[in-house]
């Protein structure tokens, strides 16, 4: 009748029917969609309701995924004018790639603490370390003082006691001397 009369005929879906309860087959509408493919007069479908397109009801999620893996997988065109423009696929970078001004371009590389990218490889930033320490790839390390000759390690502990008028940060490189060797 449509065909003989030059009408188009768009079938209305009653999707809402998932959300409802009344369709108890999960196939249901994708079998309906199929059937309407084979009508040559039926130009397109319409769902009902939009409420239920965006509902977390588990068979309707599972019939848009069905549907979107099956039957949506081009960009249809429209029977009728429309200014609706298709959006831009978006672009998928590979593992290791991020997206900058739409290219995929190799991920900087990114350092550890303590180190910097310089041509392209990782070098460990040198830092200022306190007096007796020196600086090393495994950061400040305590510069290894050689004991002195006639004097045991309580001598040491005592100059440091007695040394305290001379400031605290000698006493702490003495004590750290002796906890480190003991």
């Amino acid at each position: 009748m449509t065909l003989a009369n030059g009408v188009d005929l768009i079938i209305g879906q009653g999707f809402y029917r998932y959300a409802e309860g009344t369709w108890e087959d999960e196939k249901e509408l994708i079998e309906q969609l199929r059937y309407i493919s084979t009508k040559e007069s039926i130009i397109g479908v319409s769902f009902f309701s939009y409420r239920t397109l965006i509902s977390s009801n588990a068979m309707v999620q599972e019939s848009l995924e069905r549907l979107n893996d099956t039957y949506w997988t081009t960009y249809p065109g429209f029977p009728w004018e429309s200014d609706v423009v298709k959006e831009e696929d978006p672009i998928t970078c590979e593992i290791g790639q991020v997206l900058v001004d739409g290219e995929c371009v190799d991920e900087p590389l990114v350092c550890e603490y303590g180190y910097e990218n310089i041509d392209g490889e990782c070098v460990l930033i040198p830092v200022e370390c306190e007096d007796g320490y020196e600086f090393t790839e495994d950061g400040c390390v305590l510069i290894e003082v050689p004991e002195e000759e006639g004097l045991s390690t309580p001598a040491i502990v005592a100059i440091a006691v007695s040394s305290s008028l001379a400031g605290i940060g000698v006493i702490a490189l003495i004590i750290k001397k002796i906890v480190l060797r003991v």
